[in-house]
């Protein structure tokens, strides 16, 4: 009995267990399910009226899958109609079709709404094709080079505005989102789970990153300034050292001992600078040559150039 009693017990604690795992395991669906209807609801409003927003300067649509063999999907004919919809209404001058050639995609998604959207009546003139982005983080940052700064409305799938809304408020000025339903549910589970990873990476409210280009156009300005700035510091040392080789001062004789001093050129400079046999007496001026010869010489010399000596000796 007390073998029986011990298995059973055993088995009790493993079916609580069971049970406590298949309460989360239901509580952490039934969360996802419940953020994935909320999306859906939220992302399915209405653009603001024309009393709170007029116009927009843009009307911007999110890259939808094309079949293989370069026809428009569901999702993009539905996109692109509530696009052209807001269009044909007044809600703003163009549209924006963004979206890259996927693996498996002959044609690129923004260059096949395109053309929906000019069998809708739409004129090629207020279409702008954005066919480079990958993501919806590229969607916003290459429809913001097409466009610069301004405000946009973004059109997608429901479920997906509010992701499309958050991350292309980093990049423009005002954005509004508005979406269609009728997306299946499988589209909103995995936005939730895209919402997530965009969250952890900071790209729903962090701030925009520096595009390469411009990283590299701000290190070609301050490499450039830092090499101007050493050209110029250099030029400034020829010149004062051209100034010294020219003074009158320098060409003074020079008092010796036993000897009268001939008048110093500037090709005998070394020669000044060196002195002569220990126990020399020069008059203060000629001193205070030698050390000006000396400082205005050592500003020529560039600082990579390795010292070595030289002999020359300042009293």
């Amino acid at each position: 009995m007390t073998r029986i009693d011990g298995t059973l017990r055993t088995w009790s604690q493993y079916a609580r267990l069971a049970a406590k795992l298949l309460l989360a395991s239901l509580g952490a669906l039934s969360a996802w399910l419940a953020a994935a209807i909320v999306l859906e609801v939220v992302g399915a409003r209405e653009p603001p009226s024309r009393a709170e927003r007029p116009t927009w300067d843009a009307i911007v649509v999110l890259g939808c899958r094309v079949s293989r063999d370069g026809a428009p999907s569901l999702a993009m004919r539905r996109r692109v109609g509530y696009a052209v919809e807001l269009f044909q209404q007044g809600r703003a001058p163009r549209i924006v079709m963004t979206g890259g050639r996927g693996e498996d995609e002959p044609v690129s998604e923004a260059s096949v709404a395109a053309k929906v959207a000019e069998a809708l009546g739409v004129p090629r003139e207020a279409i702008l094709i954005e066919e480079e982005s990958q993501s919806t983080e590229q969607n916003a940052e290459y429809a913001r080079r097409a466009l610069g700064p301004g405000e946009v409305l973004v059109v997608s799938d429901a479920y997906h505005v509010t992701r499309g809304a958050r991350v292309f408020g980093r990049y423009f000025d005002e954005v509004d989102g508005t979406g269609i339903r009728g997306a299946p549910l499988g589209g909103a589970l995995r936005e939730v789970a895209a919402i997530a990873i965009y969250a952890l990476l900071g790209r729903l409210d962090g701030p925009v990153p520096v595009p390469v280009d411009e990283r590299l156009a701000k290190f070609a300005v301050a490499t450039g300034a830092a090499r101007r700035g050493a050209t110029q510091r250099g030029a400034s040392r020829n010149r004062r050292a051209a100034r010294a080789t020219s003074r009158p001062s320098l060409r003074r004789s020079v008092s010796t001992r036993g000897s009268t001093a001939a008048p110093v050129s500037s090709k005998a400079l070394p020669a000044v600078a060196s002195g002569t046999a220990s126990g020399t007496t020069q008059p203060r001026s000629a001193r205070t040559m030698k050390s000006r010869v000396l400082t205005d010489c050592m500003l020529c010399i560039p600082p990579d150039v390795p010292m070595r000596p030289t002999g020359l000796s300042v009293r």
